[in-house]
């Protein structure tokens, strides 16, 4: 059975200034039991994992690694976002739908609106777009791209529940944060 070094989580606690196991538990948000059993001696591995890295004869710290984040999910994101952010640096690149809220499909689509204080022009706007069919055909997703500007009161407050900056001018996205914001009062 796979266990916590006490020794380890101790000294760590106390560099980070965490006197208890309350305090632990309170910080991180778990319940007080739940970090207890941790340090009495509690399995931090499922059996299932453990009969399989048994039967492979493999130990735990050999097959773990500590994704951060979906690392080639985000850099395909970038790279569609750069792509398209070059040639409109006055833009502000909003991310918004399930790739926002984390809440997504390896494949689902990219929804991005885009937003400038000085406002976009169709014909700049249609050059977006174009620009979008011709990097969605090398992507395996697909591109929705929203004009913020023009979008209506209920559009840009359903969005706003899990949108986030992803390039641009930072004062524009705090300008359109505060406009929406004005909406739910």
């Amino acid at each position: 059975m796979y266990c916590l070094d006490r020794q380890e989580i101790e000294e760590a606690m106390k560099a980070r200034g965490i006197s208890s196991i309350q305090q632990l538990a309170a910080v991180v948000g778990l319940h007080r039991n739940t970090v207890q059993g941790y340090f009495v001696g509690r399995g931090v591995v499922s059996n299932n994992l453990e009969k399989m890295l048994d039967f492979l004869q493999l130990e735990l710290s050999k097959v773990l690694v500590h994704h951060k984040s979906r690392s080639q999910q985000d850099a395909l994101v970038a790279n569609i976002v750069d792509s398209l952010a070059t040639g409109f640096p006055n833009w502000t690149f909003v991310m918004c739908g399930s790739r926002a809220s984390q809440k997504h499909s390896k494949y689902a689509d990219l929804d991005i609106g885009v937003f400038s204080a000085k406002g976009i022009e169709h014909k700049e706007f249609r050059r977006l777009l174009r620009k979008k069919s011709e990097i969605e055909e090398s992507q395996p997703i697909f591109v929705d791209v929203a004009n913020l500007n023009r979008a209506d009161d209920d559009f840009l407050q359903s969005i706003a529940h899990n949108w986030a900056f992803l390039t641009g001018k930072r004062q524009d996205w705090l300008m359109l944060q505060e406009k929406v914001s004005k909406y739910k009062k």
